[in-house]
Parts: C-alpha cells; structure tokens; sequence
C-alpha cells in the first residue's frame, strides 16, 4: 500500500486565489456566526468537485493516454480560448471521431465540454480578478459579450455581473 501513489490535482494561481480567498471568508463568517456561512460552504465544495471533473483526475484510469493528454491542453492557459475546429485539430482526427471519443469519455459534445470549460473558468475569474465580463468574455475565447452573458446564464442560472456580486457579500 505504501507504493500507491493518491491521485492529485494542480491548482492554477487562479484556482488557489480562489479557493483562498473563500476560506478566508469561511473563517471570518464562522467567527462571526453569521447564517449563510453554509452557503458558502457548498460553493467551496461545488468548485472543488467541478475542478475535479475538469481536471479529469479519473483521466489516468479511464482515458487512453492521447485523449487525456489532448484534455490537458485544452485546459491549459494558453489553450483556454479554443473553438471546436482547433479541438479537432489538436486530436489529430475527423470531426465525427472526435465527437464519439468526446461522447465515450467525457459523455458531452466537444462544444458541451468547452463550454462547460470556459463558464468553470469564468467563474473562477468574475471571483477571483477584476477583469471586466468583456476582458473575460474575450480572453475565453467569445467574439460577442452578448453570447457569453447567455452561455454563462444558461450554465450558472445568474449573469455574471450577478455571480461576481455573490462573492462581494
């Protein structure tokens, strides 16, 4: 047992921000008793099982090598703006492989998963930074704010002026 190494996770600077920054708040809200620190409670937990499936820490059992390694990338910073052609090409197969090996892995549509992507990062940024929602909006890859305010609402069920205000509470 001592040679099975438990599987880990790297934060982004931005992810670690954020984490650390909602404990902080955490332990100013248990100190001072106030009701809605369970609230705050499962967002912590509800970003860490997000970060989790993102990051695919299932990846080293479930993906063939190529495929976690593609997911990788695509997570990566510099790749944080991809489209859905780049990702077919990142793959280095057809479009409708891709889509089925998308689908048998991560059982969403490459568009599915990027978007699912780009709105966990959004959200670590509207918490985490003073970008504006059209810095955000166009660093991830969005050619119309427009677009991103709908994709993210539809993603989180609030605009994200409304969830950046949640973490001014």
């Amino acid at each position: 047992l001592e040679n099975i190494k438990e599987p880990q996770i790297k934060l982004s600077s931005e992810e670690l921000a954020l984490f650390s920054e909602k404990a902080r708040a955490l332990s100013l809200m248990l100190a001072s008793n106030q009701d809605y620190a369970d609230v705050l409670i499962f967002e912590l937990v509800s970003h860490a099982v997000s970060l989790i499936l993102n990051k695919k820490i299932f990846a080293q059992f479930n993906y063939p090598g190529w495929f976690a390694e593609l997911i990788e990338k695509i997570h990566s910073a510099e790749n944080i703006a991809v489209s859905v052609p780049e990702v077919y090409e990142m793959g280095g197969f057809s479009p409708p492989v891709m889509i089925k090996y998308f689908k048998k892995y991560t059982g969403k549509t490459v568009k599915a998963y990027l978007r699912d992507m780009k709105c966990e990062r959004a959200c670590i940024l509207l918490g985490t930074t003073r970008l504006s929602t059209l810095e955000i909006s166009t660093a991830l890859g969005y050619d119309s704010l427009s677009h991103f305010n709908r994709i993210f609402k539809e993603y989180t069920g609030v605009s994200p002026g409304a969830y950046r205000k949640s973490f001014l509470k």
